[in-house]
């Protein structure tokens, strides 16, 4: 597995298989140069600006970005509910973890977590 850091909340997961997961890309606002590659599958961890720009990925990905459990070109993962506020969600909203399981490794992505987290 190698695991690319792009800026923000942005990362590229590649499994030994080449399958891509893209988490939270971003759009030009943030500071960072937009991820402008492809990826076979996009997970969104809320609706903002800085954390859902699929229109620069390319190719034809897969988006997540509700709760559940999922298992898409041979990646299992879930997504988990939180909040982005430590008033659950009252101020900035939802949030979504998502935790994959990717070449015998768990990998969570907090996306933008807005509390600490809890035994739950």
């Amino acid at each position: 597995m190698k695991i690319k850091w792009f800026g923000h909340a942005c990362f590229l997961i590649t499994d030994s298989k080449g399958k891509t997961v893209l988490t939270d890309p971003f759009d030009e606002s943030v500071g960072y140069k937009v991820y402008d590659g492809a990826a076979d599958l996009v997970t969104l961890s809320h609706h903002h600006h800085d954390h859902d720009n699929t229109a620069d990925v390319k190719g034809d990905p897969i988006i997540i970005d509700q709760p559940g459990e999922f298992n898409e070109l041979g990646i299992k993962f879930r997504g988990i509910p939180s909040f982005h506020d430590k008033k659950n969600g009252a101020e900035r909203g939802k949030n979504i973890l998502f935790v994959f399981d990717i070449d015998g490794y768990k990998v969570c992505h907090l996306g933008d977590l807005g509390h600490e987290l809890s035994d739950n």
